[in-house]
């Protein structure tokens, strides 16, 4: 073998190694990015489950606000560092139609009367979440 041939296998040699190099630090860096974006799916994940964690809340915290919106906050026990805060506020009345129950029931004397639930879920990674559920109770009219 001639000196100029060692040479040029040491250059191939370089080159392959360079070329493995690149191909590592590109794999770290889509693994990097794959490992934040599933953080900022679980904090989202999280913040929805808060969210929706305060709302049940407000359905079960008793009798329902008629004129001052009622507040609620939910601070999870598991220890997630979530947190969800939800408003409950009247928003009217409607009568129920003749036509409204199925069974045959007289709907004379009974009126709708509509409530919206806000919730806001935060968790970790700046993660927010806002949810809003609609609903009626049907009770005598007034």
């Amino acid at each position: 073998m001639t000196p100029g041939e060692r040479g040029a296998a040491l250059i191939v040699a370089l080159i392959f190694l360079a070329a493995l190099s690149a191909l590592g630090i590109a794999g770290v860096g889509a693994s990097i990015t794959e490992l934040s974006i599933a953080r900022n799916l679980r904090g989202r994940v999280t913040a929805t489950e808060a969210a929706a964690s305060a709302i049940e809340l407000a359905l079960q915290s008793g009798p329902l606000p008629s004129d001052v919106p009622k507040s609620i906050s939910y601070v999870p026990q598991d220890g997630s560092l979530s947190s969800a805060t939800a408003t409950i506020r009247f928003r009217g009345v409607t009568p129920v139609p003749a036509s409204g129950f199925s069974i045959g029931i007289d709907a004379d004397g009974v009126d709708a009367y509509h409530f919206e639930i806000r919730a806001t879920g935060t968790a970790p990674r700046n993660a927010t979440v806002e949810q809003r559920q609609g609903f009626y109770v049907l009770g005598p009219s007034r």
